[in-house]
């Protein structure tokens, strides 16, 4: 932990979670800001929360910052994320700080572009949402993200497994190399079922037995080591605010 008196605060990442694998990449920034805050915590809607029962009762002086650790600034966010802090932190809810979703940081944008630029050689990006017809904002970050990474030179677009456009298999006339960047916060069966079947590509072979590009599946985002710099950063950004 810092000497610096900034880094006396309580972090909260909260998550949805679920589904085994779903809260690794939050598990793994929370190991690592363990050494550089007071207290750092993960609440999961669904799943085991850490960091909360064990700890020993917080100074009213200390800060909190809370983290969406979500990639869309949608129903997660705005209906469920606050009914998970109060539950967990009671009265100190009220006095925490809130960043902005994960997904929707713009220093996420460099961070992609670094990973996309080490694997890609002229082809193409698909950035993966989840996305939802219930909410029109599900889809805003994948989009952003989608259109940044074009702003940069390189050929993208944003695709969804709940809305349109759908993720699907690339066109066997297409001969391009393609990224997949699955904007999920971890490793849950969005990104280790959903998204391959969608894609309908097994070793090259489409469902339809024809010869198609063998997308490149990166990580799901949430897992990505160097995010834990960039949420460093912004819980920093909100507790000088």
């Amino acid at each position: 932990m810092s000497s610096n008196s900034i880094y006396d605060a309580h972090v909260v990442l909260v998550a949805h979670g679920g589904a085994p694998g779903a809260l690794v990449g939050a598990e793994l920034h929370a190991s690592v800001l363990r050494s550089r805050f007071e207290r750092v915590s993960v609440l999961a809607y669904r799943g085991a929360s850490t960091g909360v029962e064990s700890a020993p009762p917080q100074p009213s002086s200390t800060r909190v910052v809370v983290v969406p650790f979500a990639m869309a600034d949608g129903w997660f966010v705005s209906q469920v994320a606050p009914g998970v802090v109060a539950s967990a932190l009671g009265d100190t809810a009220a006095r925490a700080v809130w960043t902005q979703p994960v997904g929707v940081w713009p220093g996420l944008v460099p961070i992609v572009i670094g990973r996309v630029d080490a694997a890609l050689f002229g082809g193409s990006v698909i950035v993966v949402g989840h996305g939802t017809e219930r909410d029109p904002r599900s889809g805003d970050a994948a989009r952003a993200l989608a259109a940044a990474l074009v702003r940069a030179g390189t050929s993208a677009e944003a695709r969804f497994l709940d809305q349109e456009p759908r993720l699907a298999p690339p066109e066997s006339r297409d001969h391009r190399a393609w990224i997949v960047v699955p904007m999920f916060a971890g490793w849950g069966p969005h990104v280790t079922v959903d998204v391959p079947s969608a894609l309908g590509c097994i070793d090259g072979q489409g469902t339809a037995g024809q010869r198609v590009p063998t997308p490149h599946v990166l990580e799901p985002i949430g897992c990505w080591p160097e995010l834990t710099a960039e949420i460093e950063a912004q819980v920093v950004k909100a507790l000088v605010a």
